[in-house]
């Protein structure tokens, strides 16, 4: 009596049906992927804003006057009495007499309707719109 092998592996059918699920999943999943990212990268500018708009709203009311106007990015600024805010490398904030409104840098893709300007001066600080 001979032995009949048993065959190994699968079949190009049912390899080709494995491919087109994978490519249906990643079809779904890499655009909800990049839009979290963008969503994550535009909150966490948002994050940085709103922590530099209120130590510059303390500064404003204990001095009585604004830093410097321009844009900081990968810097800590000292805001006295132990006040130190770091902005992060990836993080660009263009700071005015006024407002604050930081965004990612580096050319990175972020969500631009979830960016936010914060007013800091005349008692204001720390108001997003």
């Amino acid at each position: 009596m001979t032995l009949k092998k048993k065959q190994k592996g699968f079949t190009l059918v049912e390899v080709i049906v494995v491919a087109v699920i994978v490519a249906i999943l990643a079809a779904v999943a890499i655009p909800l992927y990049t839009g979290y990212i963008k969503d994550s990268r535009s909150n966490s500018a948002n994050n940085v804003a709103g922590s530099l708009a209120s130590g510059l709203g303390a500064y404003y009311q204990t001095t009585g006057s604004n830093i410097n106007a321009r844009s900081y990015s990968g810097e800590t600024i000292d805001l006295g009495t132990d006040n130190k805010i770091t902005i992060p490398g990836d993080v660009e904030c263009d700071v005015t007499t006024t407002t604050v409104r930081c965004t990612p840098s580096n050319n990175k893709p972020y969500n631009e309707d979830l960016i936010k300007t914060f007013t800091y001066a005349s008692g204001t600080s720390g108001s997003g719109s």
